[in-house]
């Protein structure tokens, strides 16, 4: 895995930054603080940040949003919600950046019964929250058991 301290020397002007946190498969998670320096730092390179994971950690830089022009934060339905059939997601960013995403996707790229899926998802909470409690509970067990082997 790259450190985010590297990724300096890689930038060149009018670049994108794609980058995974927390990453997989390795699930690191990236300083929010350093992620905030370089979003800050580089505005004007767009810096996409896939939070496909986000539920599990809690950890986000979308509190930079309606500061930062140069931000775009993907999630998904896949994993907390458990809907990785339905192939749905969304995009968190400034309007302009939306209006720009709206003109660039097919106006029929999510299917309808995927969106009932995912407002039924995001009606209960209560589920997608105990789900990711048991996804980690079993996550920590096997990292026990790996590590008592």
């Amino acid at each position: 895995m790259i450190k985010l301290v590297i990724l300096i020397y890689f930038f060149t002007s009018n670049q994108k930054s794609y980058i995974c946190n927390p990453n997989n498969p390795t699930g690191t998670l990236h300083d929010i603080l350093k992620l905030e320096s370089l979003i800050t730092k580089y505005g004007d390179m767009l810096f996409v940040i896939d939070e496909a994971y986000y539920e599990f950690c809690g950890k986000s830089v979308a509190y930079l949003l309606p500061t930062m022009q140069n931000l775009i934060i993907t999630r998904t339905f896949s994993k907390a919600f458990g809907l990785a059939s339905f192939r749905i997601g969304y995009c968190l960013s400034s309007a302009q950046n939306i209006a720009t995403l709206n003109l660039l996707r097919n106006a029929k790229n999510i299917t309808h019964l995927s969106q009932v899926a995912a407002i039924a998802a995001l009606k209960d909470k209560e589920y997608m929250e105990s789900y990711v409690k048991e996804i980690v509970l079993f996550l920590n067990a096997l990292d026990f058991i790996y590590l008592t082997l």
